[in-house]
């Protein structure tokens, strides 16, 4: 007899982006670590990819408490969030680039409600993950800067609560030449885990200290790693009394990204036969352009010559479809003489060359007359 599969809980990666098929985002990947491999061959669960995201199932073998919960203790399952799109980032809303050794961090145990009202609210018991930068690195610990207001004691959390600290090897050891340099140690089932290392101050110092947020892992973290997200088990959580007895809810959660903003630029050519002088675009009521000269180096010399630019007034949303058509008015052909110009790509967006991650960022599109 085949064993069944039950679901224990669905994790769907949401990007506002999409705005087909529900905003479902199949460019991100779930991939278990190898110790939630190992947590998956001891409970007999696994992943399987549906059509609008991961779910996390368990084998059934004539019980209604899947194993994994019976031992009435919280498992900790972390995985890689992976980009099968390399143009994620242009179209996500987030920094186009990351401090070094950096990335983004989510967990399942607190949950916000989804009230933003650009998406509007999602049936309980859904939840929100929200996003948290940390640094990445292995179990062979480089220095790093102590946090302020820690000469004194130092306090590790795990993303559960506070780590018992083992009298023979505390946390932070500090380094011999530097008094301000100290070299991490953990245990070694508690890795891999998210972790908080802070001072033990208290008011205004410990008002005053920073937080050195890090992710230890015991396998290498590729490029193609967006983030890490753990999944925490808990009965509690998972389990509700019903006639006597304990029933699994399975629970939905879900990691949600806007679309970058960026402002359109329209770079029309026209060829020596035929010159318009006076091009314009008709805009909408949610977005309008305006005709826009660029200074210093914004554009190659040949570009700032030939072309007639228009750029958007305000940044505009970028969509998979896009629900905004912007047509050229060609002057001098009559009523109806338009061009309908292209949505942008999202290959090919331009930030401004500052390098902060608040400066511009264009999207431009060629229009040959």
């Amino acid at each position: 007899m085949a064993k069944k599969f039950r679901p224990l809980l669905h994790l769907a990666f949401r990007h506002s982006f999409f705005n087909r098929n529900n905003e479902v985002c199949r460019d991100l990947e779930l991939a278990p670590m190898a110790a939630t491999l190992a947590s998956f061959r001891r409970y007999d669960l696994r992943l399987h990819e549906d059509p609008t995201g991961f779910g996390l199932y368990y084998g059934e073998e004539n019980n209604l408490k899947p194993p994994v919960l019976s031992a009435g203790e919280t498992l900790r399952l972390p995985f890689f969030i992976r980009v099968r799109n390399p143009y994620f980032i242009n179209y996500t809303d987030l920094p186009l680039t990351l401090p070094e050794n950096t990335l983004h961090y989510y967990n399942n145990l607190n949950p916000a409600e989804i009230t933003d009202p650009l998406y509007g609210k999602f049936g309980s018991p859904a939840g929100l993950l929200d996003s948290i930068l940390i640094r990445k690195t292995g179990v062979s610990f480089t220095h790093r800067t102590a946090p302020n207001g820690s000469a004194g004691r130092l306090v590790l959390n795990n993303a559960s609560g506070p780590v018992k600290e083992d009298p023979d090897y505390p946390f932070a050891t500090p380094d011999p030449d530097q008094n301000t340099l100290f070299r991490i140690n953990l245990a070694q089932e508690d890795i891999p885990g998210y972790f908080e290392l802070s001072g033990a101050g208290e008011g205004d110092e410990a008002a005053q200290q920073d937080v050195l947020r890090f992710f230890a892992s015991d396998q290498e973290i590729g490029n193609d790693v967006f983030g890490i997200v753990e999944l925490f088990l808990s009965p509690e959580k998972m389990l509700k009394p019903e006639n006597g007895a304990e029933i699994l809810q399975p629970v939905q959660y879900e990691i949600r990204f806007k679309a970058r903003q960026t402002l359109w630029r329209y770079l029309v050519f026209q060829n020596n036969e035929h010159v318009y002088e006076d091009l314009s675009i008709n805009g909408s009521n949610e977005a309008s352009f305006h005709q826009w000269a660029p200074a210093g180096d914004a554009l190659t010399p040949e570009i700032r010559q030939k072309a007639t630019i228009f750029i958007s007034d305000a940044p505009i949303t970028l969509q998979e479809q896009s629900s905004r058509q912007f047509t050229l008015k060609l002057p001098g052909m009559g009523n109806g003489a338009e061009i309908r110009l292209p949505a942008p790509d999202i290959k090919t967006i331009k930030p401004e060359p500052d390098g902060s991650n608040d400066r511009k960022i264009y999207s431009d599109m060629y229009v040959y007359l």
